[in-house]
């Protein structure tokens, strides 16, 4: 199974309606695409937005069992991209760029709730990083990882990230937020492959290719 970590947000438009978006959302959803088991752990808001949020990972077959509903704040909502070319319209706290699956800000996820929620979890063989932790809340995932012998595969900048196992797989966010979903794609489905069995390096690159593919054809 594949543990992402990260807040799903809700995404608004004209064709697709409400939808569960953010870098975690559309990890999980990849990784599930791809053939693996995966569950989010995260935080929404305790209102209807985070509802659909939750409903929509789980038609995706994306389970949601640690992922925690929060009164006090509000699940945010991105506003798609207007024929006229005006930027997303963001309401509620999300995290900043984490929204728009550029490279994560601080995550809302403390280390307690992290801990609870991979204890809750059962046998897990891949945790995705997808947002930027603070280093006690990183610490749980990565002794998460070592405990359970999973691998572990972080978001973030490499210079930002101490403490992490060397066999541990660091990817950048692209600077352009990842518009058409390719990097959260890739991710996905290289943490399937590791999730299957598959060499990190094999994995790694039949993800990349399977990605630039379907980017291309």
């Amino acid at each position: 199974m594949i543990v992402v970590v990260g807040n799903p947000v809700v995404r608004v438009d004209a064709e697709s309606g409400r939808v569960a978006a953010g870098l975690a959302a559309h990890v999980a959803i990849a990784a599930t695409a791809a053939g693996g088991r995966a569950q989010l752990v995260g935080r929404v808001g305790e209102d209807a937005a985070g509802e659909l949020a939750l409903l929509d990972l789980a038609r995706h077959g994306v389970g949601h069992a640690a992922v925690l509903r929060d009164p006090a704040r509000p699940t945010a909502e991105i506003r798609a991209t207007d024929e006229d070319g005006d930027g997303d319209g963001l309401d509620g706290d999300a995290g900043g760029a984490a929204v728009a699956n550029a490279e994560p800000s601080m995550s809302t996820l403390d280390a307690a709730d992290l801990k609870l929620a991979f204890d809750y979890l059962p046998e897990y063989s891949v945790i995705v990083v997808a947002e930027r932790l603070t280093p006690a809340a990183l610490r749980v995932a990565v002794d998460a990882a070592a405990w359970s012998g999973a691998a572990l595969v972080v978001v973030g900048r490499a210079d930002d990230l101490t403490g992490l196992p060397d066999d541990a797989t660091v990817l950048a966010a692209p600077d352009d937020g990842d518009p058409d979903g390719a990097f959260a794609a890739m991710v996905g489905t290289y943490a399937a492959g590791l999730d299957r069995g598959d060499d990190p390096k094999a994995a790694f690159e039949a993800a990349a290719a399977t990605v630039g593919s379907t980017a291309t054809g």
